[in-house]
């Protein structure tokens, strides 16, 4: 019998728990406090007693109502695991002071639940409204380490006869500093270093650049570990322990949520375009506004993007009359003939459907090219 299946740090629930590792965004519905909790396993032995012959794992958790850490014994056949763990923290960098936290946080953070609401006349139909809000049950609190000292039991316990391992428990164990607004006091836990992570620290500089952009409305383009982009910052959010820019994506035309790091370059971009069409310059072209010298300058900017592989954002109004805004790339003008008529339509991959998709040129309202390349997405 061995600690196969499970180390210490995993990210572990009860079989009842819906999530896996790799389906973790179920929106909780119901009676959302019944969930049990993530929980990281910080110790696993084997149980010897004549009832008993089996791994088992002591598990600590965290919960929002007590305001404690705490832990619980289970057998391996009642848990499912959640997230491995990854590269652990090394006892000698961490310092007095620093900021840590309890593995499950990230988790915990994003963890939805939905309620839902009926009023007597919808209640013929059976349709109702569906609100969804964040869980917070078990989010832990960001840590300040106090001190770090040796565990208890720094050694795996071996059988001596057959010299199996009987137990595993952690070597170092962080003090950490923590506010309890249950009991409104500072309050101190020991919690093995296998269940913490480094907050990652922001340079200060880039949170200014940030700032400064959603003050002075300018665009800055995004780069980091999986994303590059431009982006329109509206609002700077600290959401337990990490910074995130709330903005608009030049690319994917909507407000998403940025990841800001230690590793985040931001770079402002006073105008995002390199061309904005049409150009309505009557004085220097009095055939700016007749609509066929204005497709002629779309044809001409969508030649230029398309050979110097940069992205194109249109705005474009359909039959219905509905006006959107999405960048476009890989686009081709064709000449169709209708009736008696040959009708020019731009065909383009839309960043917005994540689709090829035709729109007729005399529909779009206007073409800007993004200081974007779309084979590197460097800004250019």
């Amino acid at each position: 019998m061995s600690f196969n299946k499970y180390a210490l740090g995993d990210i572990i629930s009860l079989n009842a728990h819906p999530y896996t590792t790799t389906l973790l965004n179920s929106i909780i519905s119901g009676d959302a406090t019944m969930l049990p909790p993530l929980m990281v396993i910080v110790e696993a032995f084997i149980s010897r007693k004549k009832v008993e012959n089996s791994i088992k794992y002591k598990c600590l958790w965290f919960s929002s109502k007590s305001q404690k850490f705490s832990d619980g014994l289970f057998f391996e056949d009642e848990l499912h695991l959640i997230e491995a763990r990854g590269n652990s923290v090394c006892p000698a960098f961490l310092q007095r002071g620093d900021s840590v936290f309890f593995r499950t946080l990230t988790l915990e953070t994003f963890k939805k639940k939905s309620s839902q609401s009926f009023d007597d006349y919808n209640l013929r139909d059976g349709s109702g409204s569906v609100h969804v809000s964040a869980l917070l049950s078990f989010t832990s609190p960001i840590l300040q380490v106090t001190e770090v000292v040796g565990s208890k039991e720094p050694r795996p316990s071996i059988d001596k006869k057959s010299g199996e391992i009987l137990s595993v428990a952690s070597k170092s164990l962080v003090k950490c500093r923590f506010y309890d607004s249950s009991g409104d006091r500072f309050a101190v836990a020991d919690i093995p270093i296998e269940a913490l992570e480094v907050v990652d620290i922001v340079p200060t500089q880039a949170l200014e650049e940030v700032s400064r952009a959603i003050i002075e409305s300018y665009s800055m383009y995004y780069k980091s570990h999986y994303v590059k982009t431009i982006i329109r910052p509206i609002a700077l959010i600290y959401r337990n322990g990490r910074y995130y820019v709330r903005a608009e994506d030049y690319v994917k035309s909507k407000i998403l949520e940025f990841d800001v790091d230690s590793v985040t370059t931001f770079v402002t971009i006073r105008n995002p375009y390199s061309q904005e069409l049409p150009s309505f310059n009557l004085a220097a072209q009095p055939l700016s506004g007749n609509p066929d010298y204005i497709q002629k300058e779309y044809v001409d900017a969508i030649k230029q993007a398309t050979d110097a592989g940069l992205y194109l954002r249109i705005k474009y109004k359909n039959r219905n009359e509905e006006i959107t805004e999405r960048a476009i790339r890989e686009c081709q003008v064709l000449s169709v003939r209708v009736g008696e008529q040959d009708v020019l339509y731009l065909t383009a991959y839309c960043c917005l459907r994540n689709a090829m998709r035709s729109f007729r040129l005399a529909r779009v309202q206007s073409v800007k090219i993004i200081k974007l390349d779309l084979s590197l997405n460097a800004v250019v």
